[in-house]
């Protein structure tokens, strides 16, 4: 439900039973007093671009459940606090397909805790990869399609060593230029997928 804690997310047995990244992740949010009161469906309505929840929900394909519609997770993202929900929608649930494998790992801004880069990796059932990042971009979360493809070719912190990760879109501010942003998402995923193994 969108109403869950934070703190019920990382400790519940059924979450760490079926996707572990995600109870992890939940886990790695804020501090104790923000995990006990912040929930699932509020971070995501909020889509703030460095919040952790959106990586697990891009990368999964999960649905967003409303009072009105079912929103896939692809279409539910709009840019750095925006979503596609409607004046007065609410969010009231979450479908996360379960995945064969999954991490988080993320670089905390020491101030706030948000991320400066979190990447979700996981591997499904059918042999897909796929990669959410969140907190790097100033156009919010996104899937890293060279991170997957070279996941998909070869699973392992290895394979990722190679890649350039553009600064392009990356956001750039007295935490850290749009370059190191790029340098943390590279770092981030080689971490998630050193978690797995």
């Amino acid at each position: 439900g969108a109403a869950c804690t934070h703190s019920d997310v990382a400790t519940s047995d059924a979450v760490r039973g079926a996707i572990p990244g995600l109870a992890e992740l939940a886990g790695m949010i804020g501090d104790p007093a923000v995990r006990h009161r912040g929930t699932l469906g509020g971070s995501l309505a909020n889509n703030d671009p460095a919040a952790d929840y959106p990586a697990v929900v891009l990368a999964l394909g999960a649905t967003i459940h409303t009072d009105k519609r079912q929103i896939a997770a692809a279409d539910f993202f709009d840019g750095m606090f925006s979503t596609s929900l409607e004046d007065g929608e609410i969010v009231t649930r979450v479908v996360f397909p379960i995945p064969e494998k999954s991490a988080y790992a993320k670089f905390r801004n020491p101030a706030s805790g948000y991320a400066m880069a979190g990447v979700f990796v996981a591997r499904m059932k059918d042999g897909a990869v796929s990669v959410g990042v969140t907190g790097a971009s100033g156009n919010g979360v996104f899937r890293s399609a060279e991170i997957e493809k070279a996941l998909l070719d070869s699973w392992s912190p290895a394979a990722i060593e190679p890649l350039t990760i553009s600064a392009e879109d990356m956001l750039s501010d007295i935490h850290g230029s749009a370059a190191y942003r790029a340098n943390l998402v590279k770092v981030m995923a080689k971490r998630a997928v050193a978690a797995i193994a």
